[in-house]
């Protein structure tokens, strides 16, 4: 299973996202999802490139990727644009 990493990742930013939309109340639950992926990417990218923390097939890179994600719905939450 070479892409198990890759599929939790993923999993992991979209229940984030959905957790978030269920937390805030909002009903965005698209923009959060947008934000999630987008964070878990730079999370990513941030762990395997930058920092050169982890190879692709160890299981360092999920983590910041979720951390990515989470940075990202936190500041999604407190900059976004209000009514």
């Amino acid at each position: 299973m070479p892409y198990v990493e890759a599929a939790v990742t993923i999993f992991v930013a979209l229940a984030l996202a959905w957790l978030a939309d269920l937390i805030t109340g909002r009903r965005d639950l698209p923009g959060f999802v947008i934000v999630a992926l987008t964070g878990a990417a730079g999370g990513a990218f941030l762990a395997l490139r930058v920092f050169s923390l982890a190879t692709i097939d160890s299981w360092l890179w999920p983590m910041g990727a979720g951390i990515g994600a989470v940075a990202a719905i936190v500041l999604y939450f407190l900059f976004r644009k209000q009514r």
